[in-house]
């Protein structure tokens, strides 16, 4: 699968993954806006059913276009080939076929046990070459995260106190809100727990509640203030939520280190790694839905 920009000239690859085109196996490309109209209309995608003269990577299906195939550009354009009909169409079509052109982006890499260790924030309308906002390395004491750091300063943004038993159970926290390489007492919060380890409450040091939690049965969350109004998200950096897992709000996912997990349909994106034969037969199921 090849992401590939079209100049309306020439066909530029990009990047590209490790998909290779069959002789005579038909394929669907999709071409998506950077900018101008096609057909003098925005925001359009063009859809172009082909099938490939030869076996090799899915860039010789754009070069190959003819013109009149393209109706129309009027300014840049990018887009993605996807995968032969018969076996890759609806998967692919799972995922996003247009370039993420929103303020910013994330990228997240982990470890060969499947911890994450660093996550990268890009304002894709910067002019600058290096798009990166925010670069942020994460450190573990095995499964405990205890530390969150800026992968260019080098200076601290967050640190964590492990609790005692269960491995997700945050004591205690401080971030640097303010991000200037130090932690005021203000920024300093002590975790309320329930019998889940959910985080119901952060406290600050003055042991007054600075945030609450709610949750409805299978982890979608809920927070509010000190006064207890409804916020869209937490305004001290604290994403530590279900069972203390952490919550991602760009994706409404939970991550559970090997998988994660979709409060709103209460089941997890991908197949138990170990199989429990008590899950209701189903490796997506979250604690049997009980």
């Amino acid at each position: 699968m090849s992401f590939v920009y079209f100049d309306g000239t020439d066909m530029h690859e990009l990047d590209s993954v490790s998909v290779r085109t069959e002789k005579d196996e038909w394929y669907t490309l999709n071409i998506g806006l950077l900018g101008g109209a096609i057909a003098g209309v925005p925001n359009l995608f063009l859809t172009l059913n082909r099938t490939s003269d030869s076996a090799g990577e899915p860039m010789a299906l754009l070069l190959e276009l003819p013109g009149p195939e393209l109706p129309d550009i009027d300014g840049d354009v990018i887009g993605f080939t996807q995968g032969e009909e018969s076996d890759y169409q609806f998967q692919l079509k799972n995922y996003t076929f247009a370039y993420d052109i929103s303020d910013n982006c994330t990228t997240w890499s982990y470890d060969a046990f499947g911890r994450k260790i660093r996550e990268r924030k890009f304002d894709l309308y910067l002019t600058t070459e290096d798009k990166t906002v925010a670069d942020t390395l994460y450190q573990w004491d095995g499964w405990r995260l205890v530390a969150e750091v800026d992968a260019v300063s080098g200076h601290v943004l967050a640190d964590y106190v492990p609790g005692p038993g269960y491995v997700d159970d945050i004591v205690a926290a401080r971030r640097d809100l303010d991000d200037n390489n130090s932690f005021a007492a203000s920024e300093s919060f002590y975790y309320l727990t329930d019998q889940q380890f959910s985080t119901v409450a952060l406290l600050n040091a003055s042991g007054a509640l600075a945030e609450r939690y709610d949750y409805d049965p299978f982890g979608t969350p809920s927070i509010y203030d000190a006064s207890g109004s409804a916020i869209g998200a937490t305004a001290v950096g604290n994403n530590h939520l279900y069972t203390g897992r952490e919550y991602l709000p760009t994706l409404g996912l939970y991550d559970y280190r090997q998988r994660y997990y979709d409060p709103a349909a209460g089941r997890f994106l991908a197949t138990d790694p170990v199989h429990d034969p008590n899950n209701l037969g189903n490796p997506y199921t979250y604690v049997a839905n009980n």
